[in-house]
């Protein structure tokens, strides 16, 4: 290998590692609430949390945050990519807002049924959205840390 794919591959694993640390510390506070349940004996109430709707929240409004932190050149391909990371990020809250008010209402009591794979829907947004923070970070990483432009 030469020594800019190395430095490459340096920026590359870097970034990985360290959006991991990210996405982690954005799903922390439902983290220490399944550790909490799970310690109190209530791990059938972990795949009911009305918490995961607002960790996809979370998720995508900090993909919002730093998608437009890392395609701040005014370039045609960064606005492009911009503009793109800010439609699904939106989409992403609002849908987010609304699995969380019915989560909410539902905890509650003042729904009685949501459909049958109401919390399938929630999971995949909870994945969607870390996935696209996670590649969102890196690209951020990489251009503030490194000074990788790809």
């Amino acid at each position: 290998m030469t020594a800019p794919e190395i430095k490459g591959w340096r920026a590359v694993a870097g970034s990985m590692i360290q959006a991991s640390y990210e996405v982690a510390f954005v799903l922390l506070p439902v983290l220490v609430w399944i550790l909490v349940l799970l310690s109190l004996g209530k791990s059938q109430d972990v795949k009911t949390l009305a918490a995961w709707p607002f960790a996809s929240l979370s998720l995508f409004s900090a993909m919002l945050r730093d998608g437009i932190s890392a395609f701040h050149q005014d370039t045609t391909k960064d606005k492009e990519q911009r503009d793109l990371i800010v439609v699904f990020a939106l989409i992403g809250v609002i849908l987010s807002t609304v699995l969380l008010t019915l989560a909410v209402m539902k905890s509650t009591g003042q729904v009685t049924y949501l459909w049958s794979f109401f919390y399938e829907t929630v999971w995949t947004f909870v994945a969607i959205s870390a996935l696209l923070l996670f590649v969102t970070k890196a690209i951020l990483i990489q251009r503030k840390s490194y000074g990788r432009y790809v």
